[in-house]
């Protein structure tokens, strides 16, 4: 075998590898396009109704980000799309895991990054927190990224919890280390996030 040859062999499943990246980062690109044109119409007048009540126990409540996801005017003044949940009596925490798609690999992964925002019983706000601290997942399940905010201290009076996807997050990414070099996976408009209290 020839040394050109055997280069050629090595650096094959790079440059299919490069070449999803691209095809992923174009995408997500026209997504966030797409989501920044969308969210300069309000499409829902309260970003408190409707509220879900959230699942009892350890099950998880699923939401899905979609393109047809209300668009309200949060609180806090921006428009986003976004789900609000009830926080149930006595919680501490909320638990929050969002899912990556778009592939196999991380070179084809997109994952979304949600944002919080805690409201009191009045539903006046308590707390922005469009970066909320979630950490790179990857189980059986599938990557995504998951987050724990305790409700014990500041937002002892919390009522409501706003999930939403701030237009800034679109310019991040969470770098992945697969044991070689690193993978930055962006982050999303679009994706399921999946929501329990303790």
């Amino acid at each position: 075998m020839t040394w050109r040859l055997a280069l050629g062999l090595l650096l094959l499943p790079i440059t299919g590898c490069a070449s999803m990246q691209v095809d992923r980062d174009l995408k997500h690109a026209e997504l966030s396009q797409q989501y920044r044109g969308a969210i300069a119409q309000v499409t829902a007048p309260d970003a408190t109704e409707p509220c879900t009540t959230p699942n009892a126990g350890t099950a998880w409540t699923m939401f899905d980000f979609t393109p047809s996801t209300p668009v309200v005017r949060l609180p806090s003044g921006m428009n986003a799309a976004a789900i609000c949940v009830r926080i149930p009596e006595g919680a501490r925490a909320m638990e929050m895991h969002s899912d990556a798609k778009g592939g196999m690999t991380y070179f084809e992964l997109i994952v979304l990054h949600p944002s919080q925002q805690f409201l009191d019983g009045n539903k006046q706000l308590i707390k922005d927190l469009p970066g909320p601290k979630l950490s790179p997942q990857d189980t059986l399940n599938g990557f995504g990224l998951y987050g724990v905010t305790v409700l014990t201290t500041d937002l002892s009076n919390a009522r409501y919890a706003i999930v939403y996807v701030h237009p800034e997050s679109l310019e991040g990414a969470v770098d992945v280390y697969t044991g070689y070099h690193t993978i930055p996976v962006p982050y999303g408009p679009y994706g399921q996030v999946k929501i329990r209290f303790k």
